[in-house]
């Protein structure tokens, strides 16, 4: 289970954003409040995962 995501923010979409990761991409479903949060698309970003099975 992945926990957190630490890498390049590559996109940030309505319900999502895209986190490149050493070349791999993750599509991280979030809140718009946490979508507002996030910094530029190119610069780094930390993110905690919750995975909900």
């Amino acid at each position: 289970m992945i926990g957190k995501l630490k890498g390049t923010l590559d996109e940030i979409d309505e319900d999502f954003c895209l986190v490149d990761v050493h070349g791999v991409g993750y599509v991280a479903h979030c809140s718009a409040r946490t979508l507002a949060s996030l910094p530029s698309p190119g610069e780094a970003v930390v993110l905690f995962i919750e995975t909900y099975v």
